[in-house]
């Protein structure tokens, strides 16, 4: 569910505790920007680089989230991955012909009931070139909350689920789209408030820090490849 504001602890519209920043956690994170950070701070339970290390993400499931702040607009983004993206790009609510790759369609959105949504903007991103690594649909509707919701929870009843906060990064550092620095590089650009922090979030989203450190990685797995051989053969000349 697109989520609700509530206080902290407290349970949203939807049954569901309020996570940090107030949001509820059925859908995607903080001010539901693009659908990234899942803790990406170093904060509670262990912070991002635990989350990243013990996934709670399954490659059969699709996700959906609201890729946009919550509240009126003139548009609103809708992102979903996972199998079951491509088989609605190729039909199902966008009419029976499938997305051509990568290009913005004009269509209508109907519901499993038939009735009609609105009119969207869709683009299908075929894995794996793709912000995660799946296969992604990207939905441009009205900036209304209630249609927003009525969209996501026909994509949940088509066999999507609600997307848990920045699993969409999450799932673009397991599928090898960007490495750890660059994952926790995309909280810095949604946060920046300087051209100097914006320009140096951006450096590390482009995989800089990622290259600097790589061939200090590669001499401490040397290292410790080296160390683990004279403990295991200490009678060998190694």
């Amino acid at each position: 569910c697109p989520g609700s504001r509530a206080m902290l602890g407290d349970r949203c519209r939807h049954g569901r505790r309020a996570t940090g920043g107030g949001w509820c956690s059925g859908a995607d994170a903080e001010p539901r920007r693009e659908g990234v950070a899942f803790s990406l701070s170093a904060g509670a339970g262990g912070g991002f680089a635990r989350s990243m290390a013990a996934p709670r993400t399954s490659e059969d499931e699709t996700i959906v989230a609201l890729a946009t702040p919550v509240g009126n607009a003139a548009l609103a983004g809708v992102r979903v991955s996972g199998p079951r993206a491509a088989a609605l790009a190729a039909g199902g609510p966008l009419g029976p012909r499938p997305l051509a790759v990568r290009r913005a369609s004009h269509r209508d959105y109907h519901a499993r009931d038939g009735r009609l949504l609105d009119d969207v903007v869709a683009v299908h991103f075929p894995a794996p070139r793709s912000y995660t690594g799946e296969d992604v649909l990207e939905l441009s509707t009205q900036g209304n909350p209630h249609l927003v919701q009525r969209l996501s929870d026909d994509l949940c009843a088509r066999g999507c689920r609600p997307a848990r906060p920045g699993e969409f990064t999450q799932r673009a550092f397991l599928s090898g789209r960007m490495d750890l620095s660059q994952a926790e590089a995309v909280m810095d650009v949604i946060r920046a408030r300087s051209d100097r922090a914006l320009e140096l979030a951006q450096r590390q989203l482009r995989g800089e820090l990622g290259r600097r450190l790589a061939p200090l990685e590669e001499g401490l797995l040397q290292a410790l490849a080296e160390i683990e051989a004279y403990i295991d053969f200490p009678e060998e000349a190694l």
